[in-house]
């Protein structure tokens, strides 16, 4: 029973992965057609594992019949046509992918725990795929050419498990060199010293943590519908002073369940922010990525898909102007760069005559307050 449910897991975790990106499927073909060259036989690719992956990559496509027929047309008729041509908005450069400060240590593990992998081959035969995995997350980290950290986490995951494995393969190599020598009274109790020792760290790292947490400016929990306090610091992702005035604006201005609407290229910081203070969206759209997109598509060479697929462009700035009508967001903050509203469409005195700006830095924002906040 075992040896059929256990893979059938593994195998359905893997199409999760798969069925995120289309792109993710290249490290998991690398490893299998390492195995087909090691082996020199298709046969090992018929698997409980390989069948579980595909019918939950078949069960993924087939979903697409069931869910509503507008999600399925603008689905497939609108977003991944957007994305298909103006994915490229968003690529950078190469040194940015690899040499900057916050990815380095990305590369730098996968680079170190290959080599060693390399050096210790023969010590474990899951070393050379765990390599292969390694270096073929590459592939799809470099077909995407954004610099994203979830594109590097396949790289970083199979990086960390192969140095994992060879802490592991030099603590247990250590200890069978100590418990053969009668002048060694400590060899046998050394494995339990090790995770005394571990666990030590951990309760130490545990109250260092604690004591922190007690030491800086808390944020009072019942402001948002909860008990307790909490660090400001949970409140922020990156520290910077504009960040913080922008989630203060959110507290002093809004009450839990109250719309807020952040038009913005950017995933951050309208997620986190209206996540942890439990602001409800003011727009159908949670970001304005789609128009990135679609302005990168406006400057290519004019075809019926492109021209098609520009147009839509002003109908997504107009629904903006519908929801904001809609839904009367309290805050409003507006995108200063890229500026896809404002100057080409004078957003503000067109759709927000009932909103007015407040003074202060927001960084790439602008901040606009409801004058009266209907229900």
């Amino acid at each position: 029973f075992s040896s059929i449910v256990f893979p059938s897991i593994i195998g359905l975790i893997a199409s999760l992965g798969i069925c995120l990106k289309p792109y993710f499927i290249a490290p998991v073909l690398m490893v299998e057609l390492y195995f087909v060259l090691l082996r020199k036989q298709l046969l090992p690719l018929v698997s409980v594992e390989t069948v579980a992956c595909l019918l939950g990559a078949l069960a993924y496509v087939l979903h697409f019949l069931f869910v509503p027929s507008a999600m399925r047309e603008n689905y497939w008729h609108f977003v991944v046509p957007v994305f298909t041509l103006g994915y490229d908005f968003f690529n950078t450069s190469l040194s940015s992918m690899y040499s900057s400060p916050d990815k380095r240590e990305v590369f730098f593990l996968m680079v170190s725990a290959g080599i060693a992998a390399i050096a210790l081959r023969n010590r474990s035969s899951l070393l050379m795929p765990l390599l292969v995995f390694s270096l073929s997350a590459n592939i799809p980290y470099l077909m995407q050419f954004k610099g994203w950290h979830y594109q590097d986490m396949p790289v970083y995951f199979s990086a960390f498990a192969l140095a994992a494995m060879e802490i592991g393969w030099a603590v247990s190599a250590s200890f069978a060199k100590l418990a053969p020598s009668p002048h060694v009274v400590q060899a046998k109790l050394a494995p339990y010293c090790l995770v005394f020792l571990v666990a030590i760290i951990l309760v130490f790292d545990a109250f260092q943590d604690a004591s922190n947490v007690r030491s800086v400016a808390q944020f009072d929990m019942s402001r948002i519908g909860y008990r307790g306090s909490s660090p400001w610091t949970d409140l922020r992702e990156y520290g910077t002073k504009e960040e913080l005035s922008r989630i203060e604006l959110v507290v002093d201005c809004c009450k839990v369940g109250d719309h807020v609407l952040f038009i913005s290229n950017g995933v951050e910081p309208a997620y986190p922010t209206m996540t942890q203070l439990r602001c409800i969206p003011g727009s159908r759209y949670p970001h304005t990525v789609l128009l990135s997109a679609l302005q990168y598509i406006r400057d290519l060479p004019r075809t019926r898909s492109t021209i098609e697929l520009a147009d839509k462009f002003d109908r997504i700035i107009a629904q903006y102007g519908d929801d904001i009508a809609r839904n009367r967001p309290r805050l409003i903050f507006l995108q200063k760069v890229p500026d896809y509203f404002e100057k080409p469409h004078r957003f503000v005195e067109t759709y927000m005559q009932d909103y007015v700006e407040l003074p202060g830095d927001y960084g790439n924002f602008r901040a606009f307050k409801a004058v009266s906040h209907g229900s």
